[in-house]
């Protein structure tokens, strides 16, 4: 016995099969050519023994390690780990596994995550409520990615073409930055002056929504007086507004003429006036003005009222025509198209 235990009674350290042990308790192999079984034995239990002292077990005994032979049939909290033969510790608590490569983790994983043998993956189905609270502009949430469609809600909830920078609503297959299948809520605000709004109007074709407006003017209704000065008596037969009827529709609101007295040209006694917006050589807008039949003794002016109508609001329908057949009352169909 003396040559296998030594005892450093200075150091209070033990070597077995050796005199200058190194740590509190160092084994030596006794022998090399493998002629005898060498190594330590922890304590060898049942996992039912082991359950049997579960209250012989405190922080006094945490790092405690042992040998299971069998699992525990009936588990108890200390125990509850214990499901196979191999070594178990106890860490103050409950008995923990000893794990190695060739051990089956006692882990699961659920709400977003999955197991892929030792690994914890994020991915998965969510089980239960889940929240990310703390983002701030330093801890930031970022999420990358490429492809059409590359993160979906709900398969058309909610979709993102991350190589195209485009949100889809409604859509997996967003074709504009932001592309809604389905009908859009707009919550009242606040009223505004006149001058910072704009209308938006609908691209029948493209489904785009976009401002109402040419690059200079996003309004939809637009007005303007002219006022013409030393006309040809009461006669303006071309006046070019330079307003291109392909963005615009000029319609004349009111009239009036500077001069009282239109002496009448032929025998007629009523003189109507006529002030009409017509579409021009060229594409754009003239006025004309005249008293028919009539005429004033001096050169006058027209003052003539305009609405500029842009065109993304204003929609053109086939002619109604009616033939009242002498009669002084009569009716038609409603416009074809309104």
């Amino acid at each position: 016995m003396a040559g296998l235990l030594f005892t450093g009674l200075a150091f209070s350290q033990v070597g077995i099969n050796n005199t200058t042990p190194k740590a509190t308790l160092d084994v030596t192999a006794k022998t090399l050519d493998g002629s005898q079984p060498e190594g330590l034995i922890a304590p060898r239990l049942t996992g039912d023994q082991i359950k049997a002292a579960d209250f012989q077990y405190g922080s006094n005994q945490t790092g405690t390690l042992i040998y299971a032979i069998s699992a525990v049939s009936a588990s108890t909290t200390k125990t509850a780990n214990i499901n196979a033969a191999g070594y178990y510790y106890f860490d103050g608590n409950i008995w923990q596994k000893v794990i190695n490569s060739n051990t089956s983790a006692v882990y699961s994983a659920n709400n977003g995550l999955t197991m892929s043998g030792n690994n914890v993956k994020l991915g998965g189905t969510l089980t239960e409520a889940t929240s990310i609270s703390g983002v701030t502009a330093t801890n930031r949430l970022t999420v990358t990615g490429t492809g059409i469609d590359a993160i979906n809600f709900d398969n058309n909830t909610f979709s993102v073409d991350a190589n195209n920078d485009r949100i889809g609503i409604g859509t997996n297959s967003p074709a504009q930055k932001l592309d809604v299948n389905g009908k859009l809520r707009i919550g009242t605000v606040s009223s505004t002056s006149a001058s910072s709004v704009s209308t938006l109007v609908r691209d029948n074709s493209t489904g785009e929504v976009m401002v109402a407006g040419t690059s200079t003017n996003t309004k939809p209704l637009n007005y303007v007086k002219y006022v013409i000065s030393n006309v040809n008596k009461d006669w303006i037969s071309d006046f070019n507004t330079n307003i291109s009827s392909t963005d615009y529709t000029v319609v004349v609101v009111g009239s009036s003429f500077s001069e009282q007295f239109i002496s009448s040209l032929t025998a007629n006694t009523y003189n109507p006036v006529n002030v009409n917006a017509v579409v021009g050589t060229g594409g754009s807008w003239r006025l004309t003005a005249d008293y028919n039949g009539g005429a004033s003794a001096n050169n006058g002016t027209w003052t003539i009222y305009c609405l500029i109508l842009n065109n993304s609001q204003v929609k053109t329908l086939s002619d109604v025509t009616a033939n009242l057949g002498g009669a002084n009352t009569g009716s038609a169909a409603a416009p074809s198209g309104l």
